[in-house]
Formats: structure tokens, sequence, C-alpha cells
């Protein structure tokens, strides 16, 4: 990998970008016949900005982008909202379809590894946003295995998984830079994305390695776990991005994320919260509605985001 600095070359020192956002989601769920969240609107990337996020995550449906010129279009504008209130944007690729074109649509969801038509999906928004390069690709959310096994070599490199052909984070980033997408590339872990400590780097430039990670969800909610799964990458120098975190559980926990975000800072790991979303502590929410009225979590990611400089 290219990422790391070579220790004979001397260069200027200049302060590392963080980057502090928050996800907001519903396009990773869209259906046509049920049309877009009526506040998926610029004035709730307003309220976003407004807390001084300085990046954006949208989850996105690969079907929905592959067949629907509205959806394509409402990422877009998404796209071009952010990018107007000094925000850069993640395109996550969360909803995919085990290489079935003729999947139900209700089927179309957050499976285990991506399969080959998330090759068409990054070749045709790598080609539509390679010359902005505050878009960013995460190339899929939360690889895992569930029910289906993945090993590490299935990660990097993909393979028959019995009932699909899963289609590996190398590929994956090959398909975004045969576009002549420069673009920043986040790759996530195993075990729903947290865990990078079984798994090798890719063979690339401008890579974030992804990690999600969620209080009262097992074997990733504390410090010693955080340190073996995805701490090391930024000890060894390469970029680090927390794409999603919370706390899931019924009562409010923001003990959580202080301690997350306090550790992220103390490593010059960027984050994302999740969600932009009024569903309450399970979902888990940062908003309680679409005002922008922040939920006791919602009040430390606010908290937070003041250390970025817009």
């Amino acid at each position: 990998p290219t990422d790391i600095p070579d220790p004979e070359t001397t260069a200027v020192v200049v302060e590392k970008q963080i980057y502090r956002g928050v996800t907001i989601p519903s396009l990773d769920w869209w259906q046509p016949d049920w049309g877009f969240n009526e506040n998926l609107t610029e004035q709730s990337f307003r309220l976003i900005s407004s807390w001084n996020a300085n990046i954006v995550r949208i989850p996105l449906n690969q079907r929905s982008w592959r067949l629907h010129s509205e959806y394509r279009q409402k990422v877009g504008d998404i796209v071009g909202w952010s990018r107007s209130l000094g925000m850069e944007v993640i395109l996550d690729l969360h909803a995919v379809e085990r290489g079935n074109p003729d999947l139900p649509y209700d089927e179309v969801d957050l499976h285990e590894m991506p399969d080959s038509l998330s090759v068409d999906f990054w070749s045709s928004v790598a080609l539509e946003y390679k010359d902005q390069n505050d878009v960013w690709f995460e190339l899929f959310s939360e690889p895992h295995n569930d029910p289906l096994q993945i090993n590490p070599d299935i990660w990097l490199n993909g393979g028959d998984l019995g009932e699909y052909a899963a289609v590996g984070m190398q590929e994956l980033y090959d398909t975004v830079r045969a576009q002549g997408a420069e673009n920043k590339v986040v790759v996530n872990g195993l075990n729903w994305g947290f865990d990078h400590s079984q798994l090798q780097r890719l063979d690339g430039y401008n890579i974030y390695y992804g990690t999600h990670a969620f209080g009262n969800w097992p074997d990733n909610d504390d410090r010693e776990e955080w340190d073996a799964a995805f701490g090391f990458l930024a000890d060894q120098g390469y970029n680090v991005i927390i794409g999603s975190f919370g706390h899931v559980g019924v009562e409010c926990n923001n003990t959580f994320h202080r301690e997350l975000i306090d550790y992220a800072e103390n490593k010059g790991i960027s984050w994302v919260a999740w969600a932009w979303f009024p569903e309450g502590c399970e979902f888990p929410s940062l908003i309680e509605d679409w005002k922008g009225t922040p939920s006791p979590s919602g009040e430390v990611i606010r908290e937070a985001l003041q250390k970025n400089k817009k």
C-alpha cells in the first residue's frame, strides 16, 4: 500500500484533516412505489450544517441507483446541497442484491458481501462523481458472517458463498480507479464493518479504513476492542474513519458516544455518527424531530462537532 509515509523521506508536516459528521438514512430502503422521505430536503442538510458537520454520509440502495433516474437525481441533489454548505459527502453502498437482479425489492438489503451487480454500481457512481474530490466512496457498509460465512480472503478477493458469488474489496476499489476516479475510498472491516484485525490492507491509495462501532453490541464497545479492531491502523499511520456509531438500547446512553469520540480524537480518527433520523434511542437517533431538536446523544454529537473548522 502507498498510503503509509516513507520514513526515509522528509516532508513538510501539515495538520491532519479530521472529518466529523452524521449519517442521514432513508435512501438505503427507498423503493419506487414508496417515493422519497419528505424530509430528505435541502433544509435538513442546512440543519446538519448548522451543527457544524464537515461531512455527511448517505447510505444507498444498489438497485435503486442502477435502475431509477429519479433516484440518481436525488443523490445528485444531496451532493450539491452538501457541497454548497461546505460538507463533504460519503456515498455508502448499503443495500445489495446477492447478485440477483430479480431478487424481490423488499429483499434488497444489507447482505453479507457485495455482489457482481455492485461492480456495475461502483463503475457508474465513480464515473458520475470522479471530478468531485469531496465525494467519498464507501465500498460496502457492513461485511458480516450472518448467515453465510465470510473469511478474510473472501473479504479481500471475493469468492463463492454457495448462494451467490461475493465480490471482494480489492475488485471494488479497482473498479472505482478504472473509471479515473481519484476520490477517497472507505473500506470497512468484517463483523458488521467493525474488525480489521485479521484483514490485509488493500493495494491502492487515498484509502480510509472504516469501522462501525455500537455500544451495547457484542465485542465492540470498549477501548481494548477498539485497539484490536481498528485503533492499531491509526497507530501505524493509516487513515481511519468510524463511519457509523451509536448506542443501541431502549435507554439513551451518552457515555459510549463520549468515550468513542475521545478515543477517536486522541488517535486522529475521523468519525460519522448514526443517525439524523428521529426514531428514538433504539435506532439510535441524533434528533427528536425533523426540526433538528437534538436527542440526548445528539447533544453530545453537536457539541463534539464544534471542533470542526468550516
